[in-house]
């Protein structure tokens, strides 16, 4: 496993608009190992940087500028994807600019199924994969909420660590509010990775830094309003559940 931590910035860090120019730049100016970018595909197959759905797809940012800036400025990407159908279009986009396995992951939406049938995308890309689409993928029932989530992975982690390694994904992406101590063990001597989003409070990235290595999803500083349930609170639940 590599012994390092990296920093993402999450989409719309610093308060920059999510899933712009100005937020990957922004990103890059402020030292972060990689940027987040949110990707879909319109009806005529061009890649589009947005999180929702949304009514009209001008007006945003094409995916080809995003990956224009990341080639020349040598930095890695993360695209989290928010369809399917846009992992093997944007691969193929990435590519033709040179962004290559050393830089390009792919987290979000990534069909586990395909990885199957098509073993070469975890060599051409780093694969984190998230932990619902893992959950689903082994459970093979109607996904639970965050808390069955977790509690799955934890009663079959054995289990959980081969499949992530026989789709030769590169880690388990998880939030990290939903990730216990105990989960983290299990993991890591398993020999898995893990990438943990979004950790928005400094106390948070500071707890997890000491726990490493980790690739974390960070606004780079606090903003917008937390979540009441505290991390500790919900840590203490889960390491004593089931």
């Amino acid at each position: 496993m590599n012994q390092r931590i990296m920093i993402t910035a999450h989409s719309g860090c610093e308060g920059t608009p999510d899933n712009s120019i100005a937020s990957i730049e922004t990103g890059i100016a402020l030292g972060a190992d990689c940027v987040e970018i949110d990707i879909r595909m319109d009806a005529q197959g061009k890649l589009w940087l947005t999180h929702d759905l949304p009514a009209l797809f001008s007006g945003l940012t094409p995916v080809v500028d995003a990956f224009a800036l990341i080639q020349k400025r040598g930095i890695s990407v993360n695209c989290d994807l928010k369809e399917y159908e846009a992992l093997l279009p944007t691969l193929k986009l990435a590519e033709k600019y040179g962004i290559g396995p050393d830089r390009l992951i792919f987290s979000g939406s990534v069909d586990t199924a395909l990885l199957e049938g098509n073993p070469e995308i975890a060599r051409r890309s780093q694969i984190f994969l998230n932990s619902e689409e893992l959950v689903k993928d082994l459970s093979k029932k109607e996904l639970p909420d965050r808390v069955g989530q977790t509690a799955f992975l934890l009663a079959n982690a054995s289990m959980a660590t081969e499949r992530l390694h026989a789709l030769g994904a590169a880690a388990l992406n998880a939030p990290y509010k939903y990730t216990p101590n105990e989960l983290i063990a299990k993991l890591r001597a398993r020999n898995v990775a893990l990438s943990l989003w979004t950790l928005n409070e400094e106390a948070a990235l500071k707890e997890f830094m000491i726990k490493g290595p980790f690739e974390y999803h960070h606004p780079l500083r606090v903003h917008g309003a937390g979540d009441p349930e505290s991390h500790g609170e919900r840590m203490n639940r889960f390491n004593t559940e089931g």
